[in-house]
């Protein structure tokens, strides 16, 4: 019998065909590229021996893992301890929010998230209102964020299997951050209370009853997505698993289920968790991608451009250089 085409195979197969050729390409790529993983370990340099003021401490809680150090990425007791600290960690980032660099970056957010919330129910009205579009929608965003979650798990598993190191832990973080973001939307969720689309007049009233906010699909997607594209930087990886995530986090809008400021908030909470399980568990060893600070980049930049005198030190120059001979010539 002819195997049918593929347009013509049902959403769910389609999604689940594109997520193992994500995971097979992740494997694939990981194999190309397991002998240069290492140039890329020491990378990062150990600010430990920088002056930092107690601001500056607090802000590299979450920083990159340090050359040698064992993030322990594996099952039950170490995978439940990083969940219990990535749970303190995001609850006790408010802290932060006294510090005028954190504020840079989040009032803007804050103000974007505002304007939206103010216009939802405009913006809602603007999706059509066809029957089978928004279930095509909503099928849609389900089965991809199932699909990335597949990706999550099959890479953990395949990773495992073939005993690849830097899969397994892609697969390891991307659970890790997918989880962390799903608890974490949740319990936003019961405090907030908000009206999807199709309850009430469709206002989005806050403290009714409702579970809008944020979209739990958007941050679970875009919390695995971040993890692949930082632990597999290449454009066709980025592409895949940023492009599935923002259509997952479209058709959360236009299937009806959440208004736009659901699904920004729900996909920046997917990234952010993502970037800080990242930074404190990936091992540089395993190759990836650097994932920098926000505003703090610029910070530690100047604290390094500023370290003591007696920090420095001269490069170390052979007896027979040039050198010598030169200076020689300079002092006569």
């Amino acid at each position: 019998m002819r195997a049918p085409p593929l347009l013509a195979l049902p959403a769910l197969t389609k999604l689940i065909l594109m997520a193992l050729l994500l995971t097979s390409a992740l494997h694939a790529r990981s194999q190309s590229t397991q002998g240069v993983g290492e140039q890329g370990a020491g990378h990062e340099e150990d600010a430990s021996e920088l002056p930092m003021t107690k601001a500056s401490q607090a802000s590299v809680r979450s920083k990159f893992l340090e050359p040698g150090a064992d993030p322990e990425n594996r099952l039950f007791l170490p995978f439940f301890k990083h969940m219990t600290d990535d749970q303190r960690d995001f609850w006790g980032s408010a802290k932060q929010l006294r510090r005028p660099e954190a504020l840079k970056t989040f009032l803007p957010f804050a103000g974007f998230t505002g304007l939206l919330i103010a216009g939802d129910s405009w913006i809602t009205k603007q999706v059509p209102n066809n029957a089978s579009d928004l279930k095509r929608s909503q099928n849609f965003s389900n089965y991809g964020a199932i699909s990335l979650a597949a990706v999550a798990g099959g890479s953990y598993a395949l990773g495992q299997f073939t005993g690849n190191d830097h899969l397994s832990e892609t697969g390891f973080l991307s659970v890790e951050a997918a989880l962390n973001s799903t608890l974490i939307a949740y319990a936003l969720k019961e405090a907030t209370q908000r009206q999807r689309p199709y309850n009430g007049a469709g206002a989005g009233d806050f403290f009714l009853h409702g579970n809008s906010f944020p979209s739990e699909h958007a941050a679970l997607a875009w919390s695995v997505a971040s993890i692949v594209a930082h632990e597999y930087p290449g454009p066709l990886t980025k592409l895949l698993a940023y492009g599935m995530a923002s259509a997952v986090t479209i058709t959360r809008v236009t299937g009806k289920q959440h208004f736009s400021s659901d699904v920004v908030v729900g996909s920046a909470l997917g990234w952010y968790l993502g970037r800080q399980i990242f930074r404190a568990r990936h091992d540089p060893e395993l190759g990836g991608g650097a994932w920098g600070n926000l505003r703090d980049d610029a910070e530690e930049g100047a604290q390094r451009e500023t370290r003591p005198p007696k920090s420095m030190g001269s490069p170390s120059v052979p007896l027979d250089s040039w050198v010598y001979p030169a200076l020689e010539k300079m002092v006569a």
